[in-house]
């Protein structure tokens, strides 16, 4: 028998633990809400991909905001290369890529959203304009001021 042990868990230490999951278990957990929920889970996990970026907005620390958040989407495996630009992103590699003919990745989308909105633009709306998914070379999303993103 094999058992692992850990110390109880205090606020700091909860805050701290992370839990890594696969990119089949991404796709298995996005085909499972919509499976259930059809179109409704595109926000669900967009809402997700929100509450994940800001937590890497807190977590980015000094220089420019957008190359801070964009190193840490690549270093946790959300996509292998991540860039801002003014009223767009763009993403190489991204994790939610599979074979589809509509954009796959509405947990990247939440992501971009949270760490534009850090900067204090206002209510935005991030759609995905292209995505690998669909036989793109990059995913791009626009970004634009107002509106609401579903």
């Amino acid at each position: 028998m094999s058992k692992a042990k850990g110390g109880a868990a205090t606020p700091s230490s909860e805050r701290r633990r992370q839990v890594a999951l696969t990119q089949a278990e991404v796709q298995q957990t996005r085909e499972l809400l919509e499976s259930v929920m059809t179109i409704a889970a595109h926000g669900i996990l967009y809402r997700t991909g929100q509450m994940l970026g800001t937590r890497v907005v807190d977590e980015a620390r000094g220089g420019d905001l957008q190359i801070a958040c964009a190193g840490l989407l690549v270093e946790r495996g959300w996509a292998l290369e991540v860039t801002f630009f003014a009223q767009k992103a763009q993403v190489a590699g991204s994790l939610e890529a599979k074979t589809s003919e509509e954009p796959t990745c509405h947990i990247l989308r939440g992501l971009i959203h949270a760490v534009v909105a850090a900067q204090g633009v206002g209510v935005l709306s991030v759609k995905e304009e292209e995505c690998a998914s669909g036989g793109a070379t990059k995913c791009t999303f626009a970004v634009s001021r107002g509106g609401r993103t579903p």
